[in-house]
């Protein structure tokens, strides 16, 4: 059995800006996962003036994070 892949990425929001990670897995898979931040979000949605940065650590079997930005203009990925 292979050693469970660690990783930490560290995203951050401006004002208005939101994100979501999904994690890319095989069926039946498990990740496990922690967040933190230096301000309030919960959802990972900034709804205050300043810039907020969300830290996330991730471990388990998967291929990789896949990270999706979005603002009230639109969508990236």
């Amino acid at each position: 059995m292979a050693a469970a892949k660690r990783d930490q990425m560290t995203l951050t929001l401006k004002p208005g800006q939101g994100a979501e990670v999904k994690m890319v897995t095989k069926q039946g898979a498990k990740v496990t996962f922690v967040w933190t931040t230096n301000g309030r979000p919960v959802f990972w949605r900034n709804r205050t003036k300043s810039d907020v940065t969300i830290t996330l650590e991730t471990e388990g079997d998967y291929q990789g994070p896949k990270r999706v930005m979005w603002s009230a203009c639109g969508v990236e990925t």
